[in-house]
């Protein structure tokens, strides 16, 4: 009988225990899976555990989604450009397969009006293996899978730890989530403290090394647009500091990088109304190391000439996104394709790499 009693006593101290976490898990949400407040305040410290949360509760006009290119974006100035309401969702050093279940998870809300995507050059070129991974139980639609949010070790410490930054006032606007470049500068002693010129390649890079995996994630955007035809996707390539084609010339991948760029501007530039590739490797802050903190990161002002050039024609003025008869000077298609690749190729090459090293 004792031993009943203490099975019993033990099973519903156990069943109390779980339904106490569970709805401390609940109560502080530190994923934001049952909740998101895109204007609220929050404390954040885990972009691909509390972009489940975002993901999932956006509803916003537009998506910026991107790797670590994109952080330094506030929502804020993507909505004065667009309109509407946005949202940003960053995965430091994402892969395909990550993006892929982001979008996958936004659009079971519901389609947005747009999606702007970061194709950094970086990702581009590479493959899909040894991508982190996202934590499927939060990015998913099966009940089932909650217990392992709710159940979590970690999810009781940041849900502890999100109370006390909350009661104890340190929290950001979410506008600034995940956003980093107040915490650091931007010159050119940044970027030459960060940049190593490699050893020159004794061989080159075979132009055809990188186009296998330039098919692979050209493809995946292309799904992206044809799956979601009432979506437009604005898809970029963000704008380098200049060293990145220092680097690029050193490791002898100057042509397998052009011939993979050459057969991403062909196949995104085909394809229907709803997909819109541009291109900024030759933009004029890529020479301007004021505006960045390495060879690739560029500031918060960096993210605004940004996003004035996805909707600015240089010779025309804003073209407002309703008028696609006048096009951006940075959108690539299939008749300016070669223009701006050569127009890169010069960009890159009329610079006197030397003189910058020589600050450092």
């Amino acid at each position: 009988m004792k031993m009943k009693q203490w099975f019993i006593g033990t099973v519903a101290l156990s069943m109390v225990l779980l339904l106490a976490a569970g709805s401390f898990v609940v109560l502080s949400d530190p994923f934001f899976y049952y909740r998101w407040d895109a204007d609220g305040e929050g404390v954040f410290y885990n972009q691909r555990y509390q972009d489940a949360g975002i993901a999932r509760n956006s509803r916003a006009d537009t998506v910026l989604l991107g790797t670590s290119m994109v952080s330094t974006f506030r929502a804020s100035d993507v909505a004065a450009v667009y309109g509407g309401t946005a949202e940003k969702i960053t995965i430091p050093d994402g892969h395909f397969s990550e993006f892929s279940t982001v979008l996958d998870t936004v659009f079971a809300n519901g389609a947005p009006q747009r999606v702007i995507f970061s194709l950094d050059t970086n990702i581009l070129v590479r493959d899909d293996a040894g991508a982190p991974g996202l934590p499927d139980y939060l990015y998913d639609r099966n009940p089932l899978n909650d217990s392992k949010y709710l159940l979590n070790k970690d999810a009781l410490f940041y849900g502890a730890y999100s109370l006390y930054m909350k009661a104890t006032g340190q929290t950001v606007s979410a506008d600034e989530a995940f956003t980093w470049d107040g915490d650091t500068g931007f010159s050119t002693a940044f970027v030459l403290a960060s940049y190593e010129r490699p050893e020159s390649a004794s061989a080159t890079v075979p132009a055809n090394a990188y186009l296998k995996n330039a098919e692979a994630n050209c493809a995946t955007v292309l799904f992206w647009a044809e799956a979601h035809p009432e979506t437009e996707f604005i898809v970029y390539i963000p704008p380098y500091n200049i060293l990145y084609w220092d680097k690029i010339r050193y490791s002898g991948e100057t042509d397998a990088v052009f011939a993979a760029l050459d057969y991403c501007f062909e196949t995104l530039s085909a394809e229907g109304d709803n997909l819109h590739l541009y291109e900024l490797l030759d933009h004029p802050i890529c020479k301007d190391c004021s505006y960045y903190n390495d060879y690739i990161h560029f500031s918060g002002l960096g993210a605004k000439e940004v996003l004035a050039s996805l909707t600015f024609d240089e010779t025309v003025g804003y073209t407002g996104r309703e008028d696609r008869a006048i096009t951006s000077s940075r959108e690539v298609t299939a008749e300016r394709r070669g223009a701006l690749l050569d127009n890169i190729r010069a960009f890159k090459d009329d610079f006197d790499y030397e003189a910058l090293l020589a600050k450092k």
